[in-house]
């Protein structure tokens, strides 16, 4: 199995990460998509899907394994800015290989979302 990878670089303000029990500011540095190459023999869709990362850096460093070794639930804040770069870089990632077809429905489906949340 031949595997992809695509990375890119990702610079975003500080993104707060929400636990259950504490928050952190964290850093976008790179977003990543890794993948197996389709068309070989005995692969289906499940063993080529593809897994995007996205790695980030603590802005400040904390040392509380009591704290956060407990956590059960983590959420995001991100910035209007960054949510719209970071968006946009999953969407890009995640129609690699699409058809034409399936790029446009993506395309509406979004604009049906901007309409109703804007």
């Amino acid at each position: 199995m031949t595997v992809k990878s695509v990375t890119r670089s990702l610079q975003t303000s500080d993104i707060t990460v929400m636990s259950n029990v504490t928050s952190i500011q964290v850093r976008g540095s790179k977003i990543t998509k890794i993948g197996a190459m389709a068309g070989q023999a005995g692969e289906t869709a499940a063993s080529t899907a593809a897994s995007i990362y996205i790695d980030l850096e603590v802005s400040q460093k904390q040392s509380l394994p009591a704290v956060l070794g407990s956590t059960e639930e983590l959420g995001l804040i991100l910035s209007s800015k960054d949510a719209v770069e970071l968006g946009l870089l999953l969407v890009a990632m995640g129609q690699e290989g699409q058809s034409s077809e399936q790029v446009a429905a993506t395309l509406t489906r979004l604009s049906q979302l901007m309409a109703e949340v804007g």
